[in-house]
């Protein structure tokens, strides 16, 4: 028994020199071997070496080899980074060696280390006191945002700083950053993901992506290092092979423009940080009081993907499917502001086109407006009536145009087709040459009538002289004086008098358009006047100014009532976009369509080759002179040509025939809502 107790004493004793050694050894490591340590010591010497004054000795000799920090309970961080980066506010080591070397720039003066740390920035464990565990890049050490590497430190400057939709947003420091997000709003990518509450939904939001750590990416596809960068700039060059199935389109940018796009992406983090270290723009946007885009840049950031930069069209393989060219001249010729707008905001079902609305896509009004100019700023500057009319007119060139500009629609010497007559005496008689000349570069907005503002002063006048030779009867003189007169009177008259070949809403009927933007910009009230009393032969449009069978039709001054009424409506925008009705045989139609438009268009409409035309949003927006334009006019560098100009080796359909083309067509049309669109 004697002999096991002294065992087990020996065995303590013994037990207890090797923790007191391990100890000791723990402490002497802790002390005298670490890393810190180190440093503290190195930097201390320094000081000593480049002290030259009594308060720089003293200074030096005072520097503690202790272990320092910075406690940051707003941005729950501890951050000790301070103590082996001695140097970092001392401007004498600015050529001195990492980590003793003073930082770089500014940046100080505006984020005190006391307030903001160095994490908040450069990523990495705050409260590690080696360089590997604090950079927390190497095998073993995990860690969600280990220290980023200096090509990417901009980036950092994002989470607090960046307003995605302020393009002038000036980034002092962080022209990398300004470049990563200038390319991500040139490059369309708002088009298919949402940024703070805009963009498509086509991709993934991207508001906090650089939240994400490297566990949340799939890098089952990706080579080299497994980071969010690598992963990103590979799924950047390569979307498919990175993310089978993605149907992101793959992006040619050199090396430079990859490491900004980057930065942008990887700054996207949410109100990561309390308001007070935010700028007031960044959480203007989260709150959805962002600064509005204008019209290029909104085009730029949501259309440009799929459209093309300068609206040229692209086949989009990915999708099977092909966007239409925005910068025709014969789809701008056509398309009213009205139709534009609406397909902006309703989109197409079942195809790529989603709606911008506020609600889906965080677009204002004011916004869409701005997009839609935008889009039709791209029409070719039209010549002034000055400069036409300045110009001899050359009938033979105004003959030689007039086959392919206006024969299409208004037939073969002015007699009329899809369009009125142009040959018509009582017409000729009080349409001024200002007035045509309006009506041919400005056109008719949803009505059948295009703009060719991209003719000369020239060819215009060419055009005009051919018409004037038509002209057999000399111009009109006033029938009597015109009083000012009362629009409510008149708008009651034209409901019972006009709108039956008008169009309730004056949008055309039998006869054109009245109570249209285009045509009143155009029309004097002089024209309206004489055009009411004398009617014009061999139409539908009776003289209201003259005995008819033995009866007086209006009084002066009630034909002065319907023109206030008609003039009233010149700056009134439609609240809904009205289609004119079109005088063609749907069942004739069918067939037509099924010989001539179903091999591009789809049988039923559906889209194959060319846009679906059976589609809710499309019929929506789409007048039927619009239709009947596209048919006759056709589309420069598409597979849809004119089928009302004949060319060679193709059937040419007649006014008749497109226009039970578009009755088929219209039959497909149901209204998707009680909002603005065709009923």
């Amino acid at each position: 028994m004697h002999r096991l107790e002294r065992f087990y004493k020996w065995v303590t004793i013994g037990g207890s020199l090797v923790c007191i050694l391990f100890f000791g050894l723990a402490a002497y490591e802790e002390l005298a071997l670490r890393e810190w340590k180190s440093y503290r010591l190195e930097f201390k010497e320094k000081l000593r070496a480049a002290a030259k004054t009594d308060a720089q000795i003293e200074a030096a000799e005072d520097f503690p080899i202790a272990i320092q920090q910075n406690l940051l309970p707003e941005l729950g961080r501890v951050d000790r980074c301070i103590t082996c980066h001695g140097g970092l506010e001392n401007p004498s080591m600015a050529d001195a060696d990492l980590p003793h070397r003073a930082h770089s720039g500014d940046y100080l003066l505006h984020h005190p280390i006391e307030k903001f740390g160095c994490t908040v920035c450069h990523g990495g464990q705050g409260r590690a006191l080696s360089r590997r565990q604090a950079f927390a890049r190497s095998p073993g050490i995990h860690w969600d945002y280990p220290v980023l590497p200096m090509a990417y430190a901009q980036l950092s400057c994002g989470k607090c700083h960046m307003a995605v939709f302020d393009p002038q947003q000036e980034l002092p420091g962080a022209d990398v950053l300004a470049r990563g997000k200038k390319l991500f709003l040139e490059n369309g990518c708002l088009g298919c993901h949402v940024v703070r509450g805009t963009g498509g939904t086509l991709g993934p939001e991207l508001t906090r992506q650089g939240l994400k750590t490297k566990h949340e990416y799939d890098f089952t596809h990706v080579e080299g290092e497994r980071t969010e960068r690598t992963w990103l700039r590979e799924h950047f060059v390569a979307p498919e092979r990175v993310s089978p199935g993605s149907k992101m389109p793959a992006l040619d940018l050199d090396e430079d423009d990859l490491t900004a796009l980057i930065s942008f992406t990887m700054a996207l983090t949410g109100l990561e940080f309390p308001a007070l270290y935010q700028s007031l723009d960044s959480i203007a946007e989260f709150k959805g009081k962002r600064r509005p885009m204008d019209g290029a840049l909104a085009y730029a950031a949501l259309c440009s993907s799929c459209h093309g930069a300068a609206g040229e069209g692209r086949e989009l393989r990915q999708f099977e499917e092909a966007t239409p060219p925005l910068h025709s001249p014969d789809f701008l010729a056509v398309a009213s502001p009205q139709m534009l707008k609406l397909t902006v905001r309703n989109g197409r079902s079942g195809r790529l086109m989603p709606a911008w609305t506020a609600e889906q896509a965080g677009l204002t009004e004011a916004e869409l407006d701005g997009l839609v100019e935008y889009v039709r700023s791209w029409r070719p500057v039209a010549p002034s009536y000055a400069a036409t009319a300045a110009v001899d007119g050359d009938e033979e060139l105004g003959r030689r145009l007039y086959p392919s500009r206006c024969g299409i629609c208004h037939g073969p010497d002015g007699k009329g087709g899809i369009g009125p007559s142009l040959n018509n005496q009582d017409f000729l008689a009080v349409a001024s040459d200002k007035f045509l000349f309006r009506t041919m570069v400005d056109g008719r907005e949803n009505t059948a009538m295009p703009s060719w503002s991209g003719l000369s002063a020239r060819e215009v006048a060419g055009l005009l002289t051919l018409m004037r030779s038509w002209q057999t009867v000399p111009a009109a003189l006033p029938s009597f004086e015109l009083n000012k007169g009362d629009a409510e009177e008149g708008e009651s008259m034209f409901a019972g008098m006009c709108a039956g070949c008008h169009g309730k809403h004056g949008q055309g009927a039998v006869g054109p358009a009245l109570l249209n933007r285009d045509f009143l910009a155009a029309a004097s009230d002089g024209y309206i006047r004489e055009t009411i009393y004398r009617g014009r032969r061999d139409t539908a449009m009776v003289s209201w100014g003259k005995r008819l069978q033995g009866l007086e039709q209006l009084h002066d001054h009630e034909i002065g009532d319907l023109v206030a009424f008609i003039r009233s409506r010149e700056h009134h925008e439609p609240e809904v976009l009205h289609t004119n009705i079109t005088p063609g045989t749907p069942s004739l139609g069918k067939d037509l369509y099924a010989g001539m438009c179903a091999g591009c268009h789809g049988v039923d409409g559906e889209g194959e080759h060319g846009p679906a035309l059976n589609n809710p949003e499309f019929l929506e927006a789409a007048t039927n002179g619009f239709l009947q334009a596209t048919i006759a006019m056709g589309r420069q560098g598409t597979a849809m040509r004119s089928w009302a100009k004949g060319a060679q080796g193709y059937e040419e359909l007649s006014a008749e025939q497109i226009n039970d083309i578009v009755a088929y067509v219209r039959t497909w049309h149901h209204p998707v809502s009680s909002g603005p669109g065709p009923n």
